[in-house]
């Protein structure tokens, strides 16, 4: 379920083939989520955000333009 236009929990859930993640609410800055891989107990990771929205994209040009570098290995340009 995805809405921009109505009230929602808040929360995320990634259900693959292996197992699950759930991503408490406000699912886009976690501080944590919990690993559910099937047959297994579910495993926490506890992940704090830095910042309250875009920090780490942030963190990221700012490190890209102090090392002289035009793109992010991260996350490079897509090839047109």
């Amino acid at each position: 379920m995805s809405s921009l236009r109505q009230a929602s929990p808040g929360s995320a859930r990634i259900i693959g083939t292996k197992g699950v993640i759930d991503i408490p609410p406000r699912f886009h800055h976690p501080a944590s989520a919990t690993i559910t891989v099937h047959g297994q107990e579910p495993e926490v990771i506890d992940a704090p955000p830095s910042g309250t929205g875009y920090s780490h994209e942030l963190i990221e040009v700012t490190e890209r333009i102090k090392g002289g570098h035009t793109e992010s290995e991260v996350m490079p340009s897509p090839t047109l």
